[in-house]
């Protein structure tokens, strides 16, 4: 190859990016082996399992609370072809609520963990072999619990305010539980906000749309591990393209130093 064939910084970089992602996933590929007969062999209990319990939880709850907030959380339903009976106001309270998601998320996790020690147990389920990440498959059985749960909290729901209430206190409006104005940035002096929505569009215009997920969900406070299962990459692929984005751009090194 000429020296004026050579790849650019930028497709070198683009290169490097797929074999680190590559052998990134095998690596992972390895990791999901030792732990589903590190499972097998403890029987879903002891320390192996609180550990496992842990991190699977904390991971389903970051990502489900995202989804729930964003409305997401129905596309992804979708994808499993699982349709929720919820109305669209059910499903704002929902978003806006914080002590309800809460609630549903906590009583879904804990059904599908339940789930998942089960089938361990029976030799079941989980099955690294068929190329799904424990968490993957996790995050799927939460979608299936997600339906019975939230379903069968609506209609205990109703049934309790049909039983002590009239019609027009069925649903009510202030459990939406908005922001505050002051939380949204609403009421604020409009001048204000017109510069401040114009340095942020020159700030993300030179970004890719990955990028700029990137950035969102990372000053949002997800972690690496996170951010890569929403943009479905590897912890260690967006470990790198976040430091690459701190060197290359000075304002998004001063977001990750302010959070620190």
């Amino acid at each position: 190859m000429m020296a004026t064939d050579r790849p650019s910084g930028a497709a070198t970089g683009a290169i490097e990016d797929v074999i680190d992602e590559a052998t990134d996933k095998l690596e992972e590929a390895a990791a999901e082996w030792e732990i589903h007969q590190l499972l097998v062999e403890c029987g879903a209990r002891g320390p192996e399992w609180e550990l496992v319990v842990d991190r699977i939880a904390r991971y389903a709850k970051a990502v489900l609370d995202a989804w729930l907030r964003t409305g997401a959380i129905y596309g992804e339903l979708g994808k499993c072809r699982i349709h929720v009976e919820a109305s669209e106001r059910q499903r704002l309270r929902l978003a806006f609520n914080e002590d309800l998601r809460e609630e549903i998320l906590a009583t879904t996790i804990v059904s599908a963990l339940e789930a998942l020690q089960k089938d361990i147990r029976q030799g079941i389920g989980w099955d690294p072999g068929k190329g799904a990440k424990l968490t993957t498959y996790f995050l799927r059985g939460c979608l299936f619990h997600f339906k019975t749960v939230f379903e069968y909290h609506l209609r205990s729901e109703r049934a309790n305010l049909q039983n002590h209430a009239g019609p027009s206190d069925l649903d009510p409006l202030d459990e939406l539980h908005y922001d505050s104005l002051c939380d949204t940035g609403l009421g604020a002096d409009p001048a204000d906000l017109v510069g401040d929505q114009d340095l942020i569009r020159r700030h993300l215009a030179p970004l890719t749309e990955q990028e700029r997920q990137i950035v969102y969900w990372h000053t949002a406070g997800y972690t690496h591990a996170e951010i890569a299962q929403l943009l479905d990459t590897t912890a260690k692929a967006i470990e790198r393209k976040w430091a690459r984005l701190r060197a290359k751009h000075q304002w998004i090194a001063n977001l990750s130093s302010r959070r620190s």
